[in-house]
């Protein structure tokens, strides 16, 4: 997992990871092991996401 310091970079990074997923789902199919990966990466930056959101409230 990247190391992102702010919410900017954050949102970019899950923007590309989503980007990459749907290209890989797309490419190779939805249960192919790139794609799993992928989509548990970008998770877990959507829970980093949420994590940094709810701190903010």
């Amino acid at each position: 997992m990247k190391n992102v310091n702010k919410p900017d970079d954050l949102n970019k990074v899950i923007n590309e990871l989503r980007y990459k997923m749907i290209k890989l789902g797309m490419e190779k199919g939805l249960t192919h092991p790139d794609t799993l990966e992928c989509s548990q990466s970008l998770d877990q930056f959507l829970n980093s996401q949420l994590k940094v959101k709810s701190l903010l409230s």
